[in-house]
């Protein structure tokens, strides 16, 4: 239930009191009465009034002595005070009543309209001040529930209002920050603005806090700038985590480009046993298995060559590593297959996953081996073409075609003994969940299409945005 206003009546005669109060009862106040100063003071002590109606003339303390008291005290100095008085009305005791802080003077017998008229105006007053103190105690209530530091400046720039999170955070006392300039918590106020995102605000104490900044502007009448308000988070404990994140994360990535390093050596090594291994034997059969067992090591280890190279540890530039690894085999043929040239396009920024680009590296080793051993015998003259493209809905297109004598009408490479073309369709249609088909013309051409099953995991693409990356 909302309290009413109150209204203090002083006066030693009872009728006086009485009659005040039947005037009062047009207004709908509480009235609360006192026949002494004693008695009006400890009243003014106890209740919050809208208004005091003294009477002047009061044995013991008068009300001038009254008023000057009440006007001594913070508490209730702010009380409007009204004097009566039937024999006092010269200007000398107008004035006096007016030095001892009245706001009017009334003489008896005073007409009724007139007393409830004014006090109705310092009711209103009353009133309106009561609503700005509880909208101010709602604000100061939300400022002060607020964990995050709010700042309130003014147009000069100056400190005007803070909550309670910002002395917590900065290690200030309560308005120690009040009238002094934003560059003492804020240094970057020495620019023109204070640009939004991560700043750095100067505890009281010189301690350097990362808080994420906003600010926004205090807009006045006719939509003028009053000042600005800033809002800013800590972010202390979210640096620490980055930083420790980022520590291990280093940890895990030298560890990681340490095993890819071991891993490409370690396949190098048996790669180099093989080779030397075939020294010992002059069967053609035996050193062409030598032979296709060795580059399809070296195709692994490229693979983890370049991932050890790579900023990225999650992905492999399809585009080098193929031109590594094709030229690699190119130079195991070294000689008996100087009649054949090469043919290699390539689009930018294919990327692949290591679990994708291995067994892809091995198909491709395949084909080219292939086409090398068997599409031009007899030293006949002849090319190699080799193609990368990204196709629709993001899926990696490659194309291995040669122009030599090509293969019989009743050739099945799905239900073949060729262990090469075997391993072809393993690894593209079950490993890469893609699709490999042959295509006669010319010569032969072998293509490959499929969708990393994998890459998702490290760089997620939407519909209709190009894999290549800029």
């Amino acid at each position: 239930m909302k309290e009413k206003p109150k209204i203090l009546i002083v006066d030693d005669q009872p009728e006086n009191l009485f009659a005040l109060e039947e005037t009062l009862k047009a207004l709908d106040v509480d009235i609360i009465s006192a026949t002494n100063g004693n008695d009006a003071l400890k009243q003014v002590l106890n209740h919050d009034f809208a208004l005091a109606l003294l009477d002047v003339q009061m044995p013991g303390m008068n009300g001038y002595e009254l008023a000057e008291l009440m006007r001594s005290d913070e508490r209730v100095q702010q009380i409007p005070i009204i004097f009566f008085s039937a024999i006092y009305s010269d200007d000398y005791h107008l004035f006096k009543g007016y030095d001892s802080g009245a706001v009017d003077f009334l003489v008896k017998p005073y007409h009724p309209s007139i007393l409830l008229n004014k006090c109705r105006v310092f009711i209103k007053l009353y009133t309106q001040k009561r609503e700005i103190e509880r909208a101010k105690n709602y604000i100061d209530n939300i400022l002060a529930s607020i964990h995050e530091a709010l700042i309130v400046t003014g147009p000069e720039g100056l400190i005007e209002k803070i909550n309670q999170a910002t002395d917590k955070l900065l290690g200030y006392g309560e308005h120690e920050l009040i009238g002094k300039p934003l560059g003492v918590i804020l240094p970057e106020t020495a620019r023109e603005s204070v640009s939004p995102g991560e700043q750095i605000l100067i505890a009281r104490n010189g301690r350097k806090i990362p808080v994420l900044f906003s600010s926004s502007p205090l807009r006045g009448e006719q939509l003028g700038s009053r000042g600005m308000v800033y809002v800013a988070t800590d972010i202390s404990a979210l640096k620490r985590a980055e930083e420790q994140i980022r520590a291990s994360l280093a940890e895990k990535e030298l560890l990681l480009r340490e095993l890819y390093h071991r891993t490409k050596n370690n396949l190098q090594v048996i790669a180099s046993l093989l080779s030397l291994q075939s020294a010992y034997t002059k069967d053609e059969r035996v050193l062409r298995i030598f032979r296709e067992i060795e580059n399809r090591i070296k195709s692994m280890a490229l693979v983890h060559k370049y991932l050890y190279q790579s900023k990225n540890l999650a992905e492999v530039d399809l585009k080098s590593y193929f031109a590594d690894l094709i030229n690699s085999l190119l130079k195991s043929y070294r000689g008996a297959h100087s009649h054949i040239s090469l043919i290699f396009v390539a689009d930018e920024g294919i990327f692949a996953s290591l679990e994708a680009a291995v067994p892809c590296g091995l198909a491709v080793n395949e084909l080219i081996t292939n086409s090398l051993q068997h599409a031009f015998p007899k030293n006949l003259t002849g090319q190699i073409r080799f193609s990368l493209r990204r196709g629709n809905n993001h899926e990696i297109e490659i194309r291995i075609a040669d122009n030599g004598i090509g293969v019989p009408q009743d050739f099945d490479f799905r239900n073949t003994k060729s262990l090469g073309l075997q391993i072809v369709v393993n690894l593209v249609e079950n490993q890469l969940q893609g699709k490999v088909d042959m295509i006669r013309s010319e010569g032969v051409e072998f293509r490959i299409r499929f969708k990393d099953p994998y890459y998702s995991k490290y760089r997620p693409q939407e519909e209709g945005i190009s894999g290549q990356r800029g």
